[in-house]
């Protein structure tokens, strides 16, 4: 299940082009439904950005952003980050179980 879950939502990215906020909104949604657990809010670090997904992300360590002081949250997700990204999700979810 989980690796249908992750090439989906590499090709979902890939095809419609998300921005880097919306697949991080994506992938946490993942991680709550797959856990059954709400992902831990921590300090946010980025400046460009108070959303409640990226700063879940950036604890579940899915993202660290772009530098350390920014997410960059209306740029386009690039194929690489995808990827990055959902196999980070994928190791978060292992860990919560």
């Amino acid at each position: 299940m989980k690796n249908l879950i992750a090439i989906s939502l590499i090709i979902l990215s890939l095809v419609f082009g998300f921005t880097r906020l919306e697949f991080v909104e994506k992938l946490v949604n993942v991680y709550e439904s797959q856990t059954g657990k709400v992902a831990p809010l921590v300090t946010n670090p980025f400046a460009d950005t108070n959303n409640e997904a990226v700063i879940k992300a950036y604890g579940l360590k899915i993202t660290a952003g772009t530098t350390s002081q920014t997410f960059t949250p209306n740029r386009n997700i690039l194929p690489y980050e995808s990827f990055l990204m959902v196999g980070r999700l994928l190791e978060a979810i292992d860990n919560a179980q």
